[in-house]
């Protein structure tokens, strides 16, 4: 990822301009010079385009005083489980990251949510369904029960977005971070909206985003951003070969995995003048938990990300 530095930029800046200038004539200056150089050092064209997973505790501030207080607490520890989730059971998917630091490193926190900067929609899907997961796990008494029990039912909306991003100073920014915010900003309802980018992306690479529900771990290796990750490490409790669904079907009765994926096109919406098209995902999905300290003891669950709803996007 392009990364700008401040030195650098201060430089080229003190190369054509002055700090000061207090001369009895004051005169609009030419700039030409000095954004010819801007130009050639940020190179605009050539920024990457990343995924940006925005996620936003819904209506927090609608929380009694403890509750809404303790909100940056549980998303952090929802945050922390879920990225020990993913390093524990995607370790095809997310190998690039080595601990829950380099997580976070990729993370900008809002307090009550926060912003994921990864490579592909394929890394924030699968990250956005375990933190579904553990959503469920504390909303249902089985993620410490009695916090749930003071802070009532959580529920979370997601957005997506493929489009430029930066760093500058240890923090990202970009369109792709900007246009993320806005559509998060539209949603009134706990769903999961994507862009044209990411819809566009997922439909080249995998033949569209429904084809999330049979595409196997070996296929996504072939997918230009994962062709480089090591094919020793092919586990996924998302993307679960065949045999193993049938085999848990037949033992527990449920299908593991993405079961369902559905995607509707809710057209254009405005957010600050500009005009974007959005999509409504919704993907099911089934897992089993245990207790880690006793394996007997677990329970199924079957998740929604996002809804079918497609009502209500505000156009204020």
């Amino acid at each position: 990822m392009k990364e700008f530095n401040y030195e650098e930029l201060l430089q080229i800046l003190e190369s054509e301009d002055c700090k000061d200038y207090y001369e009895p004539s004051l005169q609009k200056p030419n700039s030409d010079k000095l954004k010819e150089l801007l130009d050639k050092h940020i190179d605009s064209e050539n920024i990457q385009s990343k995924t940006v997973l925005g996620i936003d505790i819904y209506r927090y501030s609608k929380y009694k005083e403890l509750p809404q207080n303790l909100v940056p607490f549980v998303s952090d520890l929802l945050l922390k489980e879920t990225i020990r989730q993913c390093l524990k059971g995607e370790n095809f998917i997310f190998q690039q990251f080595k601990n829950e630091n380099s997580f976070m490193k990729a993370f900008i926190n809002t307090g009550d949510g926060g912003f994921f900067i990864f490579d592909t929609p394929i890394h924030a899907i699968v990250f956005a369904i375990h933190f579904e997961v553990i959503l469920r796990t504390f909303n249902s008494f089985h993620f410490y029960p009695k916090l749930r029990n003071i802070m009532g039912n959580v529920s979370l909306r997601y957005s997506m977005t493929y489009d430029k991003v930066y760093k500058y100073k240890n923090s990202h920014y970009g369109p792709g971070i900007i246009t993320n915010a806005r559509i998060l900003s539209k949603d009134k309802l706990n769903r999961f909206l994507i862009d044209e980018n990411s819809y566009e992306w997922l439909l080249l690479n995998i033949n569209g985003v429904e084809n999330l529900q049979t595409l196997l771990l070996n296929e996504i290796h072939h997918i230009n951003e994962f062709e480089t990750y090591n094919k020793k490490r092919m586990s996924s409790l998302i993307f679960v070969p065949p045999k193993i669904r049938n085999h848990y079907y037949s033992l527990e009765g449920i299908i593991l995995g993405i079961n369902n994926v559905d995607i509707q096109k809710i057209g254009e919406i405005e957010a600050k003048q500009d005009k974007m098209s959005i999509y409504n995902l919704h993907i099911q999905y089934s897992t089993i938990f245990s207790d880690e300290k006793d394996d007997a003891k677990s329970s199924k669950f079957t998740i929604s990300l996002g809804n079918l709803n497609v009502s209500g996007i505000s156009d204020e």
